[in-house]
Order: C-alpha cells, then structure tokens, then sequence
C-alpha cells in the first residue's frame, strides 16, 4: 500500500522525484529542491535580467519575478550594469568585463541623462551645445572639440586615463564659439592645434579653469599659441604648457594671450613657448 494516485502508474512511494508539479513519491512534498530537472536561480534586485551570483536557489521553477537562470550580474543593484550593457565613459564596468573600456566617449547632460558620443568625436569634430560633462576615455583621439553653448551654461571636459586630443594643425583643438560662462578641463593632453588665434583652445568671454592639462606643440598666427581668451578669467593647476608658439609679427603671447581677465597659476609651469614673428612680444604671456 502507500500509493497516493494508483490511476497512475509512474506515481509510487519508490519513484524518483521530476519537475511535473507532481508528488512523485508521495512523500507529501511536490516537486522538492531535489527533483530531476531542478535549476539554480539567482535574485535579480533590479530588474536587468541579469542575477547575483552569490545569492542563489535551487527550484524547478523561479521562486517569485525577481528571480532568473543567468547569474552573471557584476553589480545586483544597478539596471544598467549587466553583461552586454552599453559601456559609458564613467569609470564604471558596465558591461562586466572586468575592464573600463578605452576610446569612448560620452556627454552627460545636467537633467541626469546621457549619451554616447564615440562616433562623433572620432569623426574629427565634436559639437557641444548644452550645458554638461564631456567625458573622454584613454586614447589618443584626431579630432577637436567645438563648445557652442549659451552664455549661462557651464561645460567641462574631462579625460579619464591617458588621453590625448589632437587637431592635426585643423583649427584649435578646442575652440569656444559665442560667449559661454565657465569651461573646465580636466585630465586631458591638448595637442597640434593650428589657428589664427589660440592653437590648443580659443575663446572670447569665458572662465576657463585648467587642472591636469598639457598644452604641446600648438601654434597661432596671432596672439595664444596655446591659449587665447580675450575676456574672463583663467586658472591653471598643475597643468604645463610646452613648446607653443605665436607666429605673426607684432603679435605675441607664444603660451598665453589674455586680454582681460585674471590669470592664476598655481604648481604649473610654461617652458620653451615662443613669439616668433618681427616685434613681437611675450614668449610666453602676452596681456
């Protein structure tokens, strides 16, 4: 005696227990953790498909909705880090590889949104037009940057690792059009910018505040063979400009060119700047 369904034959107390629904042994318990067919499931806390690794079950069927069968989540608690997931110049392993990835790119607006911009800046000139962060992963990128934004916006452009930004003697590696309230650079290597005015960048009315940047090898053929603002204040930390010249004659400035504004400089250094050009003056600032 014992059977608990003896309109079926593969039901009996000597059964092997599968994943049917079922009490196979009709021991009380359907479908226990360890029926044939069981599979291991992983929480998935939010919601990307993805699961915690460390946090598993053994079922025949998923415990509740915010369980799943893939257990390779880097971080449970994020929905847009998962194996595959769009990688964002963010410091942050988004797609769970292990590595930050290189030569991206990616703006991210101030409403909290963001983009990515890899093709754009590879395509030799990117446009900013709105206020927000440019951030730039390692590389060594041949393009420039144009910063078209309104007068009350603030832009800054950073780099993340080793990166180089080079115009190619095309126009000013990073060139402010119009009037913009505050730039800040960051972290970046600013080189080969060719331009009547300011080779590595160029604005008209700006605050420009420069920490971590190497301005090298960039020419003008006026004033500011690295830097030109003709309005606005500028401040450098531990930035150095190297080997920039202004190249027209009685013009000047070879590393720096400020019309009217303020410039602070601290734990920097400007070595090996030039004027060139006949009557020309300040080899390496020009005010």
């Amino acid at each position: 005696d014992g059977d608990c369904d003896d309109t079926n034959a593969e039901i009996h107390p000597d059964a092997e227990e599968v994943c049917d629904g079922l009490d196979n042994d009709c021991d009380g318990v359907i479908d226990p953790v360890d029926s044939e067919g069981a599979s291991l499931w992983y929480i998935d806390r939010d919601g990307d498909g993805f699961g915690d690794p460390h946090s598993t079950e053994i079922s025949c069927s998923a415990p509740d909705e915010f369980w799943v069968e893939r257990g390779t989540d880097c971080n449970d608690s994020v929905p847009h880090i998962y194996p595959g997931a769009e990688e964002y110049c963010d410091e942050i392993d988004s797609d769970c590889d292990g590595a930050e990835s290189t030569e991206i790119a990616s703006f991210f607006y101030s409403d909290g949104t963001r983009e990515d911009v890899t093709e754009e800046l590879w395509g030799r000139t990117y446009d900013v037009v709105e206020s927000g962060v440019l951030r730039i992963c390692e590389g060594h990128w041949l393009s420039r940057v144009l910063v078209d934004a309104d007068i009350d916006d603030e832009v800054v452009i950073e780099g993340v690792g080793e990166v180089v930004i080079d115009a190619q003697l095309e126009g000013s590696v990073i060139e402010v059009v119009g009037e913009l309230n505050a730039l800040s650079i960051h972290n970046l290597d600013l080189i080969r910018g060719s331009s009547i005015r300011g080779g590595g960048i160029y604005a008209t009315t700006v605050d420009l505040f420069l920490e971590d940047v190497d301005l090298q090898g960039n020419e003008a053929e006026e004033f500011g063979g690295a830097l030109f603002v003709e309005e606005g204040d500028i401040e450098l930390r531990n930035s150095e400009i190297t080997e920039n010249t202004s190249k027209g004659m009685f013009f000047g400035g070879g590393a720096i060119y400020l019309g009217l504004g303020t410039l602070t400089a601290l734990d920097s250094s400007l070595t090996d700047n030039h004027a060139e050009g006949l009557f020309s003056s300040g080899g390496a600032i020009h005010t």
